[in-house]
Parts: C-alpha cells; structure tokens; sequence
C-alpha cells in the first residue's frame, strides 16, 4: 500500500496485493459547512487525472445525493445534491449498494426532533466493482459516535454463488448475429454486481434465529410457502354468494367451452414475449417461433389434448420460483415477492384459456374494477380516486363527514381458496389441485383473482343497496361511489359515523373467512374530510385497526392530493428518476425510456401532467438525455423529440402541461 497524498481531509493511496491488479483507495472527510462543501467537490474532481480506473472513495462525505436520503428536517435546496451527483459523475464512480440501516448519521435527538442522514458512503468505479464482485458495505450500529461506522469487505466468499447448479436455457445470441457482442460487453459489469445483490446470504426464521447455511435457508422458504399455500377451515361461503347476480349467459359458456383448435395455439404463440425469464425445460417462446415447422405438430397435439380431453400436464406445469426483494435489506422470508417461472407450454394453455375469457369478463366483472378488463384502464381509477380525495379536503361540513379506508391485502394471489373461487365462478354461471393459491407469473392467474375480488365488491353493493353504506360523491348531481378496486388495490368510501365504519369492518371479516384473503391492517390507511374532528378521527381509526392516513399518502403510485407545494410533492418522483438513472447502464435513448417508464408510471403523465418547474428538475440531465459516452460529452434529446409517437422514437404521446392549482 502506497500512499500518493494526503490532507486534513483525504488520504489517497494506491493498493497492490498481488492477486488483484493495482488499484486506488481515498479515504474523505468532506467540509461540514454547507458554504465549503464546493472545496469537498473540487478536492474529488483533482483526483481524477491521475487516479487509476480502477478506484473508490469512502468516507464522510457531510451531504446526502437524493432527498430521500434524509428523515424529517428542512428540506435541503436541490443544487447541493446536484453538484454532489454532477460531482460523483465526472469522477467516473457510482454509489456502491450497502446493507444495514439507511442513515448513516443521527442528531441523537428524540421523537419528532431526530434527524437522520446518510452522510457516509461508499463510492467505487465500475472497473474496481468488477474486480471484487463480491464486494459488501455494511452500515455497522453505532455506539458513542452520532456516525454509522463503514465496512467494506472485499473477501466476501462467491463460490456459493457460482457453484450452484444453474438450469440450462435457450440463448437469444444463437439466433443473433455478432452485433450482440458488443452490447453484452458493456453490461458485463452491471451483471456481475446484480448476481451480488440477489444472492441471499441470509434470513432470519419465525423464531428469530438467523441462518446461512444453503440447506438451513432452503428449510426456512419451504416452510414459509407450504404454510402459505396451506388453506385453513373453509367457510360458508352463502352470504358472499348472494350478494352476486349470475351473470354468465349460455351464450357465454358455449363460446368458454367449444374445443380449441390449432389457429388459436398459433395466435397465443405469436402473442408471446420472445425473451423472458429462464424458465425449468430452459425453452423461450423465440425457440418455438423459429422451430414451429418442426415443433408445430407434436406441441399443437399436447396441448389441444390438455385442453379438449382433460390430460394433465404433467411436469409441463412445473415453475422455477423467483424471489424478487421488496425492500432493500431483506430480512425474512415474507420481505420477497414470490414470481413463478413457467415454461413457455404451460403458457401457451393458460393464455388461450385467457384470451377467451377476456371477451366476457366486461359483462361478468363489475364496473368498479378496472384492472386486467378490456375497454377498462387504471387511469379510470386514478381519476375518480383523486376527485374524491379532492372533495374529502374541502369538505369541511361536520354533518356530511366521509372516510376513505385503503385496504392492504397480504399476499393476496397466494392466498386464494381454489374451492371459494369455484364457488363464485359456478354461482356466476361459468361452465368451466393445490388447496389455495394462484401463481404470479401465470398469464391466467390475474384474471381469476377478478373472480375472487367480485366477493368484496358484491358485499359492498349489498350494503349500499340497503342503505347501510353511503359512499362518496363528489357533487350533489353525481352518483355515489362506495368502492374502487384495481386488482388488490380497493379503497372503501362511506360516511365518517361509528355505524358504517361497523359494517365496513364486518364485510372485511366475512370475505376474509370465505376467500382465504387476509387485510394487512398495519399497511392499511384511513383518510377523512375535515369536517371530522380529530378525536372521532382516532377513534374510528381505532375501531378499524389502522392508521390514520399521512399528508403524502398515495394511490396506484400517485399523490392523493395536492396542493401549492407541488415541487415538494413531486420530489420523490424527481429523486427516484436520478436514482435510476445512476445505475442505468444503456448507451440509447430507448434505455432512457424503459428507465422512465419503471420509475413513474405511464399512466401518471397523462392524468396528472406536471408543473414547469418539476418538468425542468426532471429533465435537467438525468431523463431527456442518452447516457455519457464519455467522461467529455453528452448527447441531449429535447423534450420535444422524447414527446413524439411511439413508431417514431418517442416516447410520452403528449406534451406535458401544467398543473393548476387546486
């Protein structure tokens, strides 16, 4: 180790292990007033003409990069944490990911009074990441100091990670030619730090004792999902049923249940991703497209003889189980969100079983849902939700009160009863064996958890058919909305009284008896009007089990309300697009796009279009723009350009507009 500089600020010294290639290590303790923290930026540029490419930079840098990085205080001016992010940029690093708590500094103050940030990073090239793959930051507990200490292992042992047996799978590159090779040379790097991340080093078991053993972290995921999939006594499911209209015409049921033929194999087939997920026979829908002429005969046969005659699938019907994390540190088995693999077949008959019972679901499901039904779309919800809300903030009438209840189902795919389902769908009308649960991943799970979700919805009618809830309007002329659900997603309306706060909590209990459906009540929320005082606030929030809803809350990812503070409201939408655009590692406009795409929903741009000033804040180098080819120039892409059509290069259909203030 050979140390190249040094201050009262930094120590900057070049590593040679000789197993490694050589590489650079700074250590920093960045100026604490916010006047000099240009001399911490300018301290970081001046290494660069001579730091190796492989480097990293740790320490305390006494600034946070995104707002989210900071709990309760004033909120910080945003030119701060861009010169920080334009900083870490020129330097050619990135923010290397941590495990352990978020904040990495505290006031050590109590209460309403505790701030928190994270001050203290690690930084690293993505030469330097690739070079120790199985690189970990952690965020240790701190003790005397108001500072997280920071440890970066650089011996992490991989040979768990690539000694696992990995499943063979169809390659796109076998029917590609060489151009491919490039682009996969530029996300090599990115590759091997998400193999990282997704590797699970441990969880801790029901008991509280942590494992790490393979088989010991095996036992506990296996246990946790045959608990999960495992239904519990069934209850009379006579009361949900009358709640329903049958609706399924023999018109219907004939058109569900004529024999399926070979155009229709052929149509799911070309309707088909053709690159998805590995999946277990290792075969992508690209595979049998390019091989129909061979495949067609003995592929069309087996499924039509699944379909028409009833023969089971057999280990067609097996899945790879995917675990996604929903947070950052995942700690127990239920902090993953289970997806199901499935081979490309298994689709194929699930999708054809789906294409045609999407032609009747518009008659069937009832119009307050509006997930996965054709002719119906999320933005239906979003609008209604956000006019209502609307209303709850200026209603201020003491007589006329509303409550709004958004409902957080637990697990609510894995915890469907198949023998209510078929209840519902045979009460319906509909012609048509684990004991519960419907697999995420599988193209007709969506579409039967409709059926399931029918139950809430025709409980709700009945009660508001017999005055026992009154919903929501928002005007006198307008009809009265007691519910909206888009799939899971439900938000009950009613009047702020003890009673119908009552039947709300009954109906819950009784579909959660007969559907297997479980409401998480700490995730769920109520909201009120303010005509409601804050004492019978509490107190029917109290009677539900939930919280009371915050000033930020959200539906479908969107704000329920806002007001003149939109540059505020719209900061997290800012802060998660630089975010995802520090880890983007395309060299395209099309790259910039799916990055945009996956931090704020399509539908936002078009129902809550946007303020001048958030649309500058967004577009300020982070989304209107190609990614850095090099360190000395960039390509920008107008706003303009990025708001024509899809089929030419575009990407929002729309300009953005103006919000009014409401």
């Amino acid at each position: 180790m050979t140390v190249q500089s040094s201050s009262l600020h930094h120590i900057l010294v070049s590593v040679n292990d000789g197993i490694h290639p050589s590489w650079d290590f700074c250590g920093l303790y960045g100026w604490s007033r916010t006047e000099e923290h240009v001399l911490t930026w300018d301290l970081m540029r001046s290494f660069t003409p001579y730091v190796q490419e492989s480097w990293i930079c740790a320490g305390d840098f006494n600034e946070t990069m995104f707002h989210f990085e900071k709990r309760r205080g004033n909120l910080k001016a945003d030119e701060r944490l861009m010169d920080f992010r334009e900083t870490v940029d020129l330097c050619g690093l990135s923010d290397l990911s941590f495990m352990g708590d978020p904040f990495t500094w505290s006031n050590n103050q109590q209460g309403v009074d505790n701030i928190m940030e994270r001050l203290d990073r690690a930084l690293g090239s993505a030469t330097w990441a690739a070079m120790f793959p199985g690189y970990e930051v952690s965020h240790l507990l701190r003790k005397s100091s108001d500072h997280c200490p920071i440890l970066l292992n650089l011996d992490k042992d991989l040979r768990e990670i690539q000694n696992r047996p990995k499943p063979f799978h169809f390659e796109a590159m076998w029917l590609k030619d060489d151009r491919c090779l490039p682009f996969c040379a530029n996300l090599w790097n990115s590759a091997e730090g998400r193999k990282k991340r997704n590797y699970i080093r441990e969880i801790q078991k029901a008991d509280g004792t942590t494992v790490r053993a393979n088989d010991e972290l095996d036992e506990v995921f296996w246990s946790h999902f045959q608990t999960l999939f495992t239904s519990g006594s069934t209850h009379n499911p006579a009361e949900v049923l009358q709640s329903i209209e049958p609706v399924v015409t023999t018109e219907m049921n004939r058109n569900l249940t004529a024999p399926y033929t070979q155009t229709e194999i052929e149509q799911v087939l070309n309707q088909m991703h053709p690159l998805k997920a590995p999946r277990p026979d290792g075969m992508p829908a690209l595979f049998y497209k390019s091989c129909w002429y061979a495949a067609k005969f003995d592929l069309v046969h087996m499924i039509l003889d699944v379909l028409n005659n009833g023969v089971s699938p057999g280990p067609i019907n097996s899945t790879f189980i995917c675990l996604i994390p929903k947070k950052k540190k995942c700690v127990l088995p239920s902090d993953f969100r289970r997806i199901s693999l499935c081979n490309v077949v298994d689709k194929i008959i699930s999708k054809a079983i789906t294409n045609r019972l999407k032609l009747c679901l518009p008659s069937i499901i009832h119009e307050s849902q509006s997930a996965f039904v054709p002719g119906r779309h999320i933005t239906d919800n979003a609008l209604l939700a956000f006019e209502i809300f609307h209303i709850l903030k200026l209603n201020k009438a003491k007589a006329h009160g509303i409550f709004a209840f958004k409902l957080d189902m637990a697990k609510a795919y894995d915890r469907v009863k198949w023998g209510f389902l078929e209840s519902i769908m045979l009460h319906l009308g509909a012609s048509f064996e684990p004991s519960r649960g419907l697999r995420q991943g599988d193209p007709l799970s969506p579409f039967l958890f409709l059926f399931c979700a029918e139950a809430l919805s025709g409980l709700l009618r009945k009660a508001e058919t017999n005055n026992l809830l009154h919903g929501a309007r928002i005007c006198r002329t307008a009809p009265r909305v007691s519910h909206i659900l888009f799939a899971d997603d439900c938000i009950i309306f009613g009047c702020g009284n003890s009673m119908e706060v009552s039947v709300v909590s009954g109906i819950i209990k009784t579909y959660e008896g007969v559907s297997g459906q479980l409401v998480n009540l700490d995730k769920s929320i109520i909201d009120f009007s303010g005509g409601i005082d804050d004492n019978m606030q509490q107190q029917l929030a109290e009677q539900l089990g939930v919280q009371r809803s915050g000033q930020r809350s959200t539906y479908l990812g969107i704000p329920n309300s806002v007001g003149r503070a939109k540059n505020e409201i719209f900061q997290m939408l800012v802060d998660r697009t630089r975010k995802k655009s520090k880890d983007w590692k395309m060299r395209f406009l099309s790259g910039a796009s799916k990055m945009l795409n996956s931090v704020v929903p399509r539908f936002f741009w078009g129902q809550k279009t946007m303020k001048g000033a958030f649309t500058r804040e967004v577009g300020r180098g982070y989304v209107w723009r190609k990614e850095r080819v090099d360190l000395d120039s960039e390509i920008l892409v107008s706003l303009t350009k990025l708001c024509w059509p899809n089929k030419l290069g575009g990407y929002l259909h729309m300009t953005v507009h103006f919000l009014p203030d409401l």
